[in-house]
């Protein structure tokens, strides 16, 4: 069945999800997340993506990103096959990894990308692998609260600053976590 044309609205604030074909895992073992994030470096850099969060999961990942549309795009299309080749390669499989091309949401105001990213950031918590969202280290969390550096180098998400500076009082992993526990309302605690 032939793609239809996307139609792109006002944003260039996007939350993109893209999961496995029929729920399939894209990540067997860390190997995997490691060569993606390799991938996906080089796409952020490439493409000149910017940040806000990024999480990987068993069979989907989450990226909240300000792109031109047509880099989004871009960017997706040869992030996910590249991938999706190496990943036949080692695994020794074949056929389509990825469900769809990917799905692009509109993040339109400062609330909604408040919660974009802590939807973002809470994804391990929510599907049961870890029970803190800093113990999962294939995400953009830990770099945010200081933890540890960024995955790579041009996966740093600056958007966080602002968000610390404001809650100068509070250590950064503190008001990390504040950020991703839910109710999602809880956000406007942190920044006002």
């Amino acid at each position: 069945m032939p793609h239809t044309a996307r139609t792109w609205p006002e944003s260039n604030l996007h939350l993109v999800t893209t999961g496995g074909n029929g729920r399939c895992r894209i990540f067997l073992d860390d190997a995997d997340r490691d060569c993606f994030l390799d991938l996906f470096d080089r796409t952020v850099a490439r493409r000149r993506w910017q940040l806000f969060a990024w999480c990987l999961l068993g069979n989907h990942l989450h990226v909240v990103v300000r792109v031109e549309q047509e880099g989004l795009h871009r960017g997706m299309q040869w992030l996910k096959s590249v991938y999706a080749m190496g990943f036949h390669r080692r695994h020794h499989t074949s056929g389509h990894l990825f469900q769809r091309p990917y799905d692009s949401r509109p993040i339109l105001t400062e609330e909604h990308l408040h919660r974009a990213c802590g939807y973002t950031l809470r994804n391990p918590v929510r599907h049961g692998f870890v029970e803190r969202a800093e113990e999962w280290e294939w995400s953009s969390f830990r770099s945010s609260a200081r933890l540890a550096p960024p995955a790579r180098p041009n996966l740093a998400c600056g958007h966080f600053d602002r968000l610390l500076a404001l809650a100068a009082d509070s250590k950064p992993l503190e008001t990390m976590r504040a950020y991703v526990r839910e109710p999602e309302h809880e956000i406007a605690m942190i920044i006002g």
